[in-house]
């Protein structure tokens, strides 16, 4: 699921001899995957987006990168589709990102990889382990659940929002006590 970013185009042709199947836009132009390309390259709906995401066995989540061969070795940030496949309870191998270890248990809750014979290997590997995977999927929702929801992202912004605020105040504050000779409360109102 994804567009067809160059890194894409090159890593899937090396995974072809396995039943892959992919969906998204922008790979025209890569004959090689037209046999496991669905839907002639459409988007996805969202609803139909899970529906894939819950029926495939492996999802694959390579971050996209416009000038690498396959894995960005110096990858950092995380993409929405490594949340949305863990909130849907669905196994994902996914590249190696600097950031993800502070967002998910590596090798417990996702599991990773570095280059296209590593996930070679863990596709030949987690394809007859289902308990392993199912049971790393598992792991990966319930953490996705709790701590990786719209509602946290939002209470974390807004507490860092609103803590940064409230430091401006109180510095403001502090400063017009100075001036004036007042103490401040606690409440940042001036009392004489």
């Amino acid at each position: 699921m994804g567009a067809g970013y160059y890194n894409r185009r090159n890593f899937f042709q090396g995974l072809l001899d396995f039943d892959l199947k992919m969906w998204g836009s922008d790979w025209q132009g890569c004959p090689a995957l037209n046999s496991v390309l669905q839907r002639d390259g459409a988007r996805i709906s969202t609803e139909e987006s899970v529906k894939i995401f819950n029926a495939s066995t492996i999802n694959l989540n390579l971050h996209s990168s416009p000038y690498h061969e396959g894995v960005n070795p110096h990858g950092d940030y995380v993409n929405p589709r490594t949340f949305e496949l863990a909130a849907c309870g669905a196994f994902q191998l996914v590249d190696h990102r600097a950031l993800l270890p502070d967002l998910f248990r590596v090798g417990e809750e996702v599991v990773c990889f570095a280059t296209l014979a590593e996930a070679r290997q863990l596709i030949s590997y987690y394809l007859t382990h289902a308990d392993e995977r199912h049971a790393i999927a598992a792991r990966a929702r319930a953490r996705a659940l709790k701590d990786h929801t719209y509602e946290q992202r939002m209470q974390e912004m807004l507490e860092s929002s609103l803590g940064q605020l409230f430091q401006k105040h109180v510095c403001r504050s502090d400063e017009l006590r100075l001036q004036s000779g007042r103490r401040v409360s606690a409440h940042g109102r001036c009392a004489r």
